[in-house]
């Protein structure tokens, strides 16, 4: 079966049917503490990482603003760069690092996570912050985002 997530479009969304349908490894850790950081680090790229790059947010700034193709794509780098670099002082300051963002399994800031990275050029700074250069991978089968639909 191929996961529906490309028809769920919202990453908390696609978090909640993922841990309904493969409850093992858990997208939140039990420990109050672990589970704080997932959420935080979750709440990084959906707060301040995804709005930017959103296209109504993108049309507001060409249409609102008058902005050209050249000053968006700096306001995004901007931002989005902001944001993964709080991304990444998070994990450099966890306890538990390992192969995804928390650890040696996938939580909940990794399915906020993947979708931004893979929307970003290969090799770029959003690649740095799991792990370097599109090297995310996605679910408990270890697949790149690309492999799904």
């Amino acid at each position: 079966m191929r996961p529906p997530l490309h028809r769920i479009r919202h990453e908390a969304l696609q978090g909640e049917w993922l841990e309904e349908k493969f409850p093992t490894p858990p997208l939140l850790p039990a420990a109050a503490g672990d589970r704080a950081r997932v959420l935080a680090l979750a709440a990084i790229v959906g707060c301040d990482i995804h709005p930017v790059n959103n296209r109504r947010i993108l049309e507001a700034l060409r249409k609102d603003f008058g902005a050209d193709g050249a000053a968006i794509d700096r306001w995004c780098q901007t931002w989005i760069a902001a944001g993964f670099d709080a991304y990444e002082a998070l994990l450099g300051a966890g306890p538990k690092r390992g192969r995804f963002s928390f650890g040696d399994a996938p939580t909940l800031a990794d399915v906020y996570l993947v979708p931004q990275v893979d929307r970003q050029p290969s090799g770029t700074r959003s690649g740095e912050a799991a792990g370097g250069a599109g090297t995310v991978h996605c679910g408990s089968a270890g697949r790149h985002p690309q492999e799904f639909p």
